[in-house]
């Protein structure tokens, strides 16, 4: 059996704000803000219970809201537009995107500090994000 069998998700909703909720085989409860939309994820022990999780995440609430409202301000956290031109973090260098309109299915290809990005022609920005 596999580290990857021994993994469920699930959603809640605190405060307003939605929280994943994964439970994998770890010791410690790891709560993380992540760009660029802010969006919340909570690594938990398989034995921790909902109230428990709950608590935690309740007691931590300002920070996760100063860190999503960090994210808004942030204009390198803003929404993406899949533009060539835009600028991207892959693998923590910044990689200037080329989108490029052929026939076909999607593919990103990295070449050094360019982020090549071929999509169908008028593809929308939200498939593209998916690519």
């Amino acid at each position: 059996m596999s580290i990857s069998n021994l993994t469920t998700q699930s959603h809640i909703e605190i405060g307003g704000i939605p929280i994943q909720i994964v439970r994998k085989p770890i010791k410690n409860l790891n709560l993380s803000v992540r760009p660029p939309d802010g969006r919340v994820r909570v690594a938990v022990p398989w034995q921790m219970t909902d109230e428990q999780i709950c608590s935690i995440v309740n007691s931590r609430l300002n920070w996760i809201k100063k860190h999503q409202a960090a994210f808004r301000a942030n204009p390198r956290f803003l929404q993406r537009e899949m533009l060539t031109g835009e600028s991207h973090a892959v693998f923590g260098q910044r990689c200037c995107l080329e989108v490029i309109d052929r026939p076909g299915r999607s593919e990103i290809i990295l070449n050094d500090s360019t982020l090549q990005l071929f999509v169908q022609p008028g593809i929308s920005v939200e498939k593209k994000l998916r690519s």
